[in-house]
């Protein structure tokens, strides 16, 4: 496909929303031609010069009901009861568009149990696409959820596992860890650099909103009703996430390694974006660069790391929150959309900044 793919992009001054803008620029089939904001074009010029230099419209929610036409595709980098106002305001709007909030990934009982938030938007919230890439290729959808980070990591380690039924859906542990970045940019206490700093702690115990997700997409693809206990805790780190997965064997240890070895070669063989390997097997230097997250931060890539033992399964999956748990993903949902390479325009390696 020879046409340019225009991107709208709101909230480019959050942390997921400056690498999306990062990856649509260096995309070679993507143009950001827009910014949503509630700032004017003055104030977000000032805030992010790159926007000034590439002379990129800054428009209000009116405005861009009023421009729509002119874009293929708007990303929405924003909290969720943002977004539900964004898309509430352009449901009849023929752009996708890619929520990287809460707002569209549950249904409306779970959405006012788990976020607080309600809309008004019926059948069209209700079809939206849960764009996990690779197992659930966006195409022709209106509205794309992006999963969130804690559970783009636990699926892309369990699915595999449970579809090919060599692990109990029951009692399924995952002890989650992430950097500050996955809690957003606002003023947070708890989140000061004197709080954070060589501190450790978990939150949300019982109460984290992707839990319902999680245990909706297993369901979703694998069509198992899986029991799964999720803690997440917080590490004085800039950004990735690095994810303990313990899960019973439904088989003896050494048929076990084979079989999973074999399901994440089934599920993953066409995706570049994924690499795992068995630890343990005398190769320290293979283990810690599995293991690390700073071999992962800064990709779009996950890596998931399996060992078998006494009948019980330990996976250790690694992503970068912003990337394969936000802006690489949405980049992943374009690239479905318009029959794009998967890995297109994702080989940038490199933080925040």
């Amino acid at each position: 496909m020879d046409k340019e793919i225009k991107i709208c992009l709101c909230g480019i001054q959050g942390y997921a929303g400056h690498v999306l803008a990062r990856l649509v620029e260096q995309h070679p089939k993507l143009t950001l031609t827009g910014i949503l904001a509630r700032k004017s074009q003055a104030e977000l010029y000032a805030a992010m010069p790159f926007a000034m230099e590439k002379h990129i419209p800054v428009y209000s929610l009116n405005e861009l009901q009023a421009q729509q036409y002119q874009f293929d595709v708007l990303v929405l980098a924003t909290p969720a009861a943002a977004s539900i106002e964004i898309v509430t305001a352009l449901a009849s709007t023929k752009m996708t568009v890619i929520d990287l909030s809460g707002a569209f990934r549950l249904s409306q009982r779970e959405l006012k149990q788990w976020y607080g938030l309600e809309h008004q938007l019926g059948s069209y919230a209700a079809g939206a696409h849960y764009g996990l890439s690779p197992w659930n290729k966006a195409a022709c959808h209106q509205l794309i959820a992006n999963p969130g980070c804690y559970a783009t990591c636990a699926l892309m380690a369990l699915i595999p596992l449970l579809k090919a039924g060599i692990i109990a859906n029951e009692t399924i542990v995952i002890d989650a860890k992430s950097g500050a970045s996955g809690a957003g940019k606002n003023p947070k206490p708890a989140l000061m650099f004197a709080e954070l700093s060589q501190n450790f702690y978990p939150y949300k115990i019982g109460q984290h909103q992707h839990t319902p997700e999680i245990v909706n997409a297993l369901q979703q693809f694998t069509a198992q009703s899986c029991d799964i206990s999720l803690v997440t805790q917080m590490l004085p780190l800039q950004q990735g996430i690095a994810m303990s997965i313990y899960a019973k064997s439904l088989l003896n240890d050494e048929a076990m390694m084979l079989a999973v070895k074999a399901a994440y070669e089934k599920a993953y063989q066409d995706y570049p974006l994924a690499t795992f390997a068995a630890i343990n097997q005398g190769s320290p230097q293979q283990d810690h660069s599995m293991l690390s997250l700073k071999t992962i931060v800064g990709t779009a890539g996950v890596n998931i790391a399996y060992h078998v033992q006494d009948k019980k399964v330990f996976v250790f999956a690694t992503i970068d929150n912003l990337y394969k748990g936000a802006a690489s993903q949405a980049i992943e949902n374009i690239n479905h959309l318009y029959q794009f390479p998967i890995d297109m325009g994702l080989t940038l390696k490199g933080g925040m900044s």
